[in-house]
Formats: C-alpha cells, structure tokens, sequence
C-alpha cells in the first residue's frame, strides 16, 4: 500500500492537533495513524515556523506615568525651583549652572 503524502497545510494541521493534545509524539502518531519518525520530522521542519515572527505584547509601565508627577525642588536662598524627576541630565546640568552663578 502506497504511503500517503501529505501536504504542507496537512503537516501544519497535524502539528497543531499534537500541540493541542499535549501528548508526545510517540503517543500522538501511534493513536493517529503516523510514523513516529514523519511526525518528528514535521514537527522540526515545520513545528517551530509560527514562533519566528511573533511578538509579546507588553503591558503598559506605570513608572512612566509616576515619574512625570514626582518632581526635584532645588533651593539656593529664596530661589526654589522645581523639576520633573525624569529631566534629561543636560538640562538639570543648565540649571545647576545658572542657580552656582546665582549670588
């Protein structure tokens, strides 16, 4: 009897049943009707295809959103001037400037 020759949507298929039964692949080929060594050469041909591309979508930090609240107050005698925690190092740097040459 001929051997039947799948296509690759077949393969894929197939794959996604063994991943979905949560069998190995002993098990999986042996209650189904395939050899062992095709669904193990599938799975490393085929299997891993879909997880390539993908990416993880990430939730939101809400550092972000705290750090633009909190803020620095600098005092130099009765100057005081307050700064979001998150200014960027140049511009704290300029402001230190300014308040040292402050007399």
């Amino acid at each position: 009897m001929p051997r039947k020759q799948y296509t690759t949507e077949e393969v894929k298929q197939i794959i996604s049943n063994w991943k979905a039964s949560n069998k190995n692949v002993s098990q999986f080929a042996r209650e189904n009707g395939y050899s062992q060594a095709s669904l193990g050469r599938w799975i490393k041909k085929f299997g891993k295809i879909e997880y390539q591309n993908k990416f993880v979508e990430l939730p939101k930090l809400q550092v972000a959103k705290s750090l633009e609240k909190q803020t620095i107050v600098i005092e130099k005698a009765d100057l005081k001037i307050t700064v979001p925690l998150n200014i960027a190092p140049e511009s704290l740097q300029n402001i230190m400037s300014v308040l040292v040459a402050c007399k």
